[in-house]
């Protein structure tokens, strides 16, 4: 992930180098041409998918909410590193996030209850995926039991 990061960020360093212009548009191996109105969009999409608000964002991807706040309001350009937080918020890489054809925001192989529990298993920090497992391991067990005991 790292050495993605870096290489993302080589590519916005020598583009911005090379053009010097105010809106800067990145060429990377993820995207073609792509805006900072094209970056809101996507950061647009994926807050609407978890229902999320920019705050909720600024606190998961640990970064301060004036920094969210400047690429809305001011068409900052975010940083590599932003970008990168960004990406880590909201769980996914930034091929994910760059790539909207290859990761498609919801599998709709899944109904749209099943796709809630899966985004809100994805939220969640390690340990207290750990105890959900747990929990649904027990609620097979019971009802596993329930099964046996009932055919009896």
């Amino acid at each position: 992930m790292l050495f993605v990061c870096v290489l993302f960020a080589f590519f916005v360093f020598c583009y911005n180098y090379k053009n010097k212009e105010k809106e800067t548009i990145i060429s990377t191996a993820y995207t073609d041409n792509m805006t900072i109105e094209d970056i809101i969009k996507r950061i647009n999409e994926l807050l609407e998918f978890n229902h999320w608000t920019l705050y909720k964002l600024a606190k998961e991807s640990d970064l301060p909410f004036s920094s969210l706040n400047n690429i809305y309001n001011r068409k900052t350009f975010p940083s590599i590193l932003t970008l990168c937080k960004i990406c880590k918020g909201f769980n996914i890489t930034l091929s994910e996030f760059f790539d909207y054809d290859k990761f498609p925001l919801r599998d709709y192989s899944y109904s749209e209850d099943e796709q809630a529990l899966i985004n809100k298993f994805r939220s969640l920090p390690n340990r207290k995926k750990e105890l959900l497992k747990a929990y649904l391991d027990g609620l097979l067990a019971v009802k596993k039991y329930n099964d046996v005991t009932t055919k009896d």
